[in-house]
């Protein structure tokens, strides 16, 4: 993956995927990064990330902002 603007992404793959571009249209389809180190992550939209245990398990909370 390599970022090429704040607004765009290329995806290289080690072999061609038909189905790659439908990964993204679906409920659990995102791009996200994990935050380096303890730095909290951050959450958008109806929800925040409470607290991330990597490998395990993401807590989220409603966002009163929402």
């Amino acid at each position: 993956m390599t970022v090429n603007s704040p607004t765009s992404v290329v995806f290289a793959l080690k072999t061609p995927n038909a189905a790659f571009p439908n990964l993204f249209t679906r409920s659990l389809g995102y791009v996200s990064q994990a935050p380096a180190g303890d730095a909290p992550a951050v959450g958008s939209g109806p929800y925040t990330v409470e607290s991330v245990q990597p490998g395990v398990s993401v807590t989220v909370t409603r966002n009163p902002s929402y």
